[in-house]
C-alpha cells in the first residue's frame, strides 16, 4: 500500500521534485544581483551582461532537464496537470512582476518580492504534499520560508541598513541575494530527496 502511494506521489510530483532545475534560477539571481550591486548610474549600455547570464541559465536548465530524462526517466503529464502548470506559471509571473514594480516605485519598509519568494516555499510544499506528507520536504519548506521572511523583516525590527554589512547597496538586492542562496540550497536538497526516493536508471 505504501509503495503504491509512493509511486503515485512521485508520478504526480516528478517535475516539482526535480530540485536541480532550481539551480539555474538561483545562480542567475545571484549573478544578476551581483551585477546590479556593482552598477553606478544608468546601466542601459551594459544590459548585455544580464542577457548573457539569462541565456547561460537557460542552457544550464536544458542540460539539467536532459539529465533527469536520461537518469531518472520521464513522466507524461496529464492535460489537467499541464494546464495547472501554465496557470500557476502565468499567475506567479504576473504577481512577481507586480511586486517587483511596487518595490521599484514605492518606498516600502520591506520587499514585496521577498514576501512572494517566502510564500512560494509554502505554496510549492502544499502542491507537492497533497497526496503524501514528508517531514523532509516540510523542513526544507519551513527553513526557506523562515530565512527569506526573517531577512525581509529586518528593517521592521530596527535593523535599517543591515544590507551594507554584507556589501549590498539596498534591502531589495540583499533580499534577492539571500533568496538566490536559499533557492540553490533548496534545489540541491530537493534533488537529494528525489535521488533517495527514485534510484537512477542504470546506464
Amino acid at each position: 500500500m505504501q509503495d503504491a502511494q509512493k509511486i503515485r506521489f512521485l508520478a504526480a510530483n516528478y517535475s516539482n521534485l526535480q530540485g536541480l532545475k532550481a539551480v539555474p534560477l538561483g545562480l542567475l539571481m545571484l549573478l544578476v544581483v551581483y551585477w546590479a550591486n556593482a552598477q553606478r548610474g544608468p546601466a542601459r549600455g551594459s544590459l548585455v551582461i544580464p542577457v548573457l547570464l539569462g541565456l547561460g541559465a537557460a542552457g544550464l536548465y536544458t542540460w539539467i532537464d536532459h539529465y533527469y530524462k536520461t537518469h531518472y526517466g520521464q513522466v507524461v503529464s496529464t492535460p489537467q496537470q499541464k494546464r495547472a502548470e501554465v496557470i500557476f506559471g502565468v499567475a506567479g509571473g504576473v504577481i512577481a512582476l507586480a511586486a517587483f514594480i511596487a518595490d521599484m516605485t514605492l518606498e516600502l519598509p520591506l520587499s514585496l518580492i521577498g514576501l512572494i519568494f517566502a510564500g512560494a516555499f509554502i505554496f510549492e510544499y502544499l502542491r507537492v504534499s497533497r497526496q503524501r506528507k514528508s517531514t523532509y520536504l516540510f523542513a526544507q519548506m519551513l527553513a526557506g520560508f523562515v530565512i527569506v521572511l526573517a531577512v525581509n523583516l529586518l528593517p521592521l525590527l530596527g535593523l535599517s541598513g543591515w544590507w551594507a554589512a554584507i556589501g549590498m547597496r539596498s534591502h531589495f538586492l540583499a533580499v534577492l541575494a539571500v533568496a538566490g542562496v536559499v533557492m540553490l540550497a533548496s534545489g540541491l536538497s530537493g534533488h537529494l530527496y528525489l535521488s533517495r526516493q527514485l534510484p537512477a536508471l542504470e546506464a
